[in-house]
């Protein structure tokens, strides 16, 4: 009977820590299309160059032999890659993960009550989740009754303190 509740307690920290996840995805997404749409260049660095920022952020990595260091052009093009999605339908993309996270909410929902109370153990109770899920609900309705192109949006956080509703 331990070994359940453990298990269930494990498998609702994995799914909260989860659906987290998906909520900054998507918010990410959503940030970086409207910056993207306002001009506003990530790239221009005042202080330094992207070059020089790379190799200080990787130079404590420098001393170790396995894996092989990243070198400036690999780290370039996996930059390029990752910002890819976002020439894409990004509205769909960020309300998949959003649809994800309310999905993964449920499911470390239903973990606790399989295991008698398996998230009395967590950092995760029920208040928390509740708001997890309404922020990713109510984001997900916001982007579908958003146009084409990335809105100006607000923020509100009076719902969950880490994860904002996207206001109009």
């Amino acid at each position: 009977r331990t070994l359940e509740v453990l298990d269930a307690r494990d498998a609702a920290r994995d799914a909260v820590l989860r659906a987290r996840r998906c909520v900054c995805r998507a918010l990410h997404l959503v940030c970086a299309r409207r910056a993207a749409a306002d001009g506003s260049d990530a790239g221009a660095f005042v202080y330094s160059s992207r070059r020089t920022r790379f190799a200080k952020r990787f130079a404590a990595f420098a001393c170790f032999r396995e894996p092989p260091p990243v070198s400036f052009e690999d780290y370039q093009s996996a930059s390029a890659r990752q910002r890819e999605p976002l020439d894409g339908d990004f509205g769909s993309a960020a309300a998949n993960l959003l649809e994800s996270a309310s999905k993964l909410v449920d499911r470390a929902v239903l973990a606790a009550k399989v295991g008698d109370g398996a998230l009395d153990a967590t950092s995760h109770d029920a208040d928390d989740l509740t708001a997890l899920k309404r922020v990713a609900v109510a984001n997900r309705v916001r982007l579908a009754r958003a146009p084409p192109e990335p809105p100006a949006f607000g923020v509100d956080l009076g719902c969950h303190e880490h994860f904002p509703i996207l206001t109009a």
